[in-house]
C-alpha cells in the first residue's frame, strides 16, 4: 500500500477516512461537526467484577470529585460521613451494626495514639468503634449507644484520653448498670497497645507492628491485622521495648508485618521483632503514607481477595480509625488519599488494581497519578496528554478532562500555536527563543494530536483545529531545505532539520485531512515532508537532525515517534520498520545513545505491536520510577501510551 493510499482502521489510528482522488484537492472543505459522544471511557466499560468502594468522612475531607472518580473505577461507591468525626463514627457504626451489637470499643477522638489499637480489637469482638471527646460525650455518640444497646463497653486508653465521667455517661446511654465496662490502658501509647494485644490468643496468623509517632501507618494497618487475626502493636522508630518484645514472643504470630519504611521503623526494630517472633519481617512500605496504605492493601489481599475498599483522608486519623472495623468486616483495606487531583488518581489506581481492571489500565492509572504529582514542566504538552488520557480512560465528559482541555486552550501563543512556558534556548547555542514562541512539535504531535483525538470523539470542533493546519502550512522551512519545516518560527531555529519534528508535521497534516479538515496543498506538503525524512531511515532508525551523520541513531523516544507516525503515513513501510525495531527491546542498541526515557519510547509503539504488551510492562514500570521522570509533561507521554495500549490491545 502506498503512502496516502489509505490508513489503518480501528482504535489505534487517529486518522479516519481514506484519501484517494482527493489527494491534490484544491478546494477548501470543512467537515460537518460530529455529534457529541462522551461515553464511559475504558474504565467505565470494564467487565471486571464490581469492587464496592466506601468513602469515609464528609466532602470537606474527601471531595465529591474523589467519590465520582472512585465510583467509575470501582463500579460502585458510597460515602459514610457526618458533620464531624463523631458523626462519621456513628455513620459507620450504623452500617456495621444496623440491629445493635454486644460490644462497643470507645476511644478518644482527640488524639490518635491509644486509638490505633482499637480497630483490630473491635473486629475481634465483632463490635464497633465509637470515639468521644476526652471530657464530654457528644450527643450523637450518646444517641448511638442508646440505639446499639451493647452488653459491654471497652475503653482503650487512660483517663486522660477518655475520662471516667465520659465512661459513666456512655454506660448510662447504653443501658445503665447492666452494661459491663472495662478499661484497657498503659503508661504510654506503646503499653496501651500491648495491653490491647493481650486480648488476642497466642498463635495468631499474624500481627502488624507500626510506628507510634504518627497515625497514618497505624490506621491503615487495622484491617490488615484483623485479616491476620492479630493486633496492631506500636513501637518508637529506633528501639523495640522489652514489653512489646515480650508480647511478640507470646503472640508467636505466623506472619510479622512492619508498616512503613525504615524512616518509620528502623532496621534495629525490625531485627528485634524478628528475633522475638522467629519470623522474617514483611515490610509494607511506600514513598509516602498513601503509597504505604497501598502496600498494606497488598498484604491484605495476600490473605484473600478484597471484598471492597475503604478510602479516608491521610491528613487526619479519626475517619480511617473508625472505618477500620467496617473494612475488616468486608475484608477490605483502608486506602489513604489526598484532596488534590493526584491523590484521587493514586487512590483510583489502587482501586483499579484491587478490582482487577487489567495490567495496562492499572498502569495507565498509576502513570496518570505520577504525572499529576510532578512539577508541570510545559503546560501545553502536559495538558494535552492529560486531557487525552483522562478522556479515553473516563470519558470526554469527565470534569477533570474538561479542566485540562481549558488549561490547554489557555496556553495558546499569540500566533495561535503552542509551545513552552518560558524563554528557551532550543539548540543550546545562545539563541534564546521568547516565551511567546510556538514550537512545531507541540502544535502537531502534542496539542494537535490531542485535539484530533477529541475531534474523533465528537467533542472538538473542526474549527478549532483548522487554524493549526493553517499555521503549519505557513511555517518557515529550514534554510536551504524546502522540504523540512523549522523547529520554531524563530530565524535562529532554521539551521537544522529535526526529523521527528518534520515527520510530526507531515503526520498532523495528513491526519487532519483524513478527519475532514482540509486546505489547498495540505496533502502535497505532507507527502513532501514525509518523503524527505523517510529517505534517511536505516534499519528502523533515523538520526535526530541534519546536524548528525545520516547513519547516527537517535534516542528511542524520538525514534519511536518517527515509527509511530510512519505507521499512519505509510502503513506498509511503517510495519516493516516496526518489525525491525521491536524485537530488540527497549534498551537502545547503541550504548552511548541510551537515555532514561528509552523505555517510554518503546512503550509508544506497543499499541501497534500488541504481541509485546506483556514484556513492555517491564519497560513501562521502569519509565515511571520517580527518579526517572523529571516533570509532568514528560510523564504524560508514558501515560498516554499506556492508555493507548489498553485501548488497542486490551487491559
Amino acid at each position: 500500500m502506498s503512502a496516502w493510499g489509505g490508513v489503518r482502521s480501528g482504535l489505534r489510528s487517529l486518522t479516519g477516512v481514506m484519501a484517494t482522488s482527493a489527494l491534490l484537492a484544491a478546494a477548501v472543505v470543512t467537515a460537518a461537526e460530529p455529534a457529541h459522544a462522551a461515553g464511559g471511557g475504558l474504565v467505565g466499560k470494564s467487565a471486571a467484577a464490581i469492587l464496592p468502594v466506601t468513602v469515609l468522612g464528609s466532602s470537606a475531607v474527601v471531595p465529591d470529585a474523589h467519590l465520582t472518580r472512585l465510583q467509575r473505577v470501582g463500579g460502585s461507591a458510597v460515602r459514610l460521613g457526618g458533620s464531624d468525626r463523631y458523626a462519621t463514627a456513628v455513620s459507620v457504626s450504623r452500617s456495621v451494626a444496623p440491629s445493635g451489637t454486644r460490644e462497643v470499643v470507645l476511644a478518644t477522638g482527640g488524639a490518635f495514639p491509644d486509638a490505633l489499637a482499637a480497630g483490630p480489637l473491635a473486629a475481634r469482638l465483632s463490635g464497633v468503634v465509637l470515639i468521644t471527646a476526652p471530657t464530654s460525650l457528644p450527643q450523637v455518640v450518646r444517641d448511638e449507644l442508646s440505639r446499639l444497646k451493647p452488653r459491654r463497653i471497652t475503653v482503650v486508653g487512660g483517663t486522660g484520653a477518655v475520662s471516667n465521667a465520659v465512661l459513666g455517661a456512655a454506660r448510662t446511654a447504653a443501658g445503665g448498670a447492666s452494661v459491663a465496662v472495662r478499661r484497657l490502658d498503659g503508661a504510654d501509647r506503646y503499653l496501651t497497645a500491648r495491653r490491647v494485644a493481650g486480648e488476642f490468643p497466642a498463635g495468631v496468623r499474624g500481627t502488624v507492628l507500626a510506628a507510634g509517632a504518627d497515625f497514618p501507618d497505624g490506621v491503615a494497618s487495622g484491617p490488615v491485622a484483623a485479616a491476620l487475626g492479630g493486633p496492631v502493636l506500636l513501637s518508637p522508630r529506633d528501639s523495640l521495648s522489652a514489653a512489646v518484645r515480650d508480647e511478640l514472643k507470646r503472640l508467636a504470630p505466623g506472619r510479622l508485618v512492619l508498616a512503613g519504611g525504615t524512616g518509620a521503623l528502623s532496621t534495629t526494630v525490625e531485627s528485634a521483632a524478628e528475633s522475638a517472633t522467629g519470623r522474617q519481617a514483611e515490610r509494607a512500605a511506600g514513598a509516602d503514607r498513601y503509597a504505604t496504605s497501598a502496600a498494606l492493601a497488598a498484604v491484605l489481599t495476600s490473605t484473600g481477595k478484597a471484598g471492597g475498599a475503604f478510602v479516608a483522608t491521610g491528613t487526619a486519623f479519626p475517619d480511617a480509625l473508625v472505618g477500620g472495623v467496617a473494612a475488616a468486616r468486608r475484608h477490605a483495606p483502608i486506602l489513604l488519599t489526598a484532596a488534590r487531583a493526584a491523590g484521587a488518581s493514586a487512590t483510583a489506581a489502587e482501586v483499579g488494581r484491587l478490582r482487577g481492571l487489567g495490567d495496562w489500565v492499572v498502569l495507565s492509572l498509576q502513570a496518570l497519578a505520577r504525572q499529576q504529582s510532578l512539577p508541570t514542566g510545559q503546560t501545553a504538552y502536559d495538558a494535552a496528554h492529560q486531557w487525552s488520557s483522562l478522556g479515553i480512560l473516563y470519558g470526554w465528559d469527565d470534569a477533570e478532562a474538561k479542566a485540562q482541555l481549558q488549561r490547554l486552550r489557555a496556553s495558546r501563543k499569540p500566533d495561535g500555536g503552542y509551545g513552552v512556558d518560558g524563554a528557551w534556548d532550543a539548540f543550546q547555542d545562545g539563541s534564546v527563543n521568547p516565551a511567546s514562541a510556538s514550537y512545531l512539535i507541540t502544535v502537531t504531535d502534542h496539542a494537535g494530536r490531542a485535539l484530533l483525538e477529541g475531534h474523533r470523539a465528537g467533542v472538538i470542533a473542526a474549527s478549532e483545529i483548522q487554524p493549526l493546519v493553517d499555521l503549519v502550512l505557513s511555517w518557515p522551512t529550514v534554510q536551504g531545505d524546502p522540504d523540512c519545516l523549522a523547529y520554531t518560527r524563530q530565524p535562529s531555529d532554521r539551521r537544522y532539520c529535526v526529523y521527528n519534528v518534520n515527520t510530526g508535521a507531515a503526520w498532523f497534516l495528513k491526519a487532519a485531512y483524513d478527519a475532514g479538515i482540509r486546505r489547498p496543498g495540505q496533502l502535497e506538503l505532507s507527502r513532501r515532508l514525509y518523503t524527505h525524512d523517510a529517505a534517511l531511515q536505516h534499519g528502523g532508525w533515523w538520526p535526530y537532525s541534519s546536524a548528525a551523520k545520516p547513519s547516527t541513531y537517535q534516542d528511542w523516544n524520538h525514534n519511536a515517534a518517527m515509527v509511530d507516525m510512519q505507521l499512519d503515513l505509510d502503513p506498509a513501510a511503517g510495519q516493516k520498520t516496526l518489525d525491525a525495531v521491536m524485537p530488540g527491546g527497549w534498551v537502545h542498541p547503541v550504548a552511548s545513545v541510551r537515555k532514561y526515557d528509552d523505555a517510554m519510547g518503546y512503550t509508544r509503539l506497543v499499541p501497534s505491536a500488541c504481541a509485546y504488551r506483556s514484556s513492555a510492562l517491564v519497560a513501562a514500570d521502569r519509565a515511571i520510577l520517580p527518579k526517572q521522570r523529571v516533570n509532568a509533561a514528560d510523564t504524560g507521554q508514558l501515560t498516554l501510551w499506556a492508555v493507548r495500549t489498553a485501548r488497542a490491545c486490551g487491559a
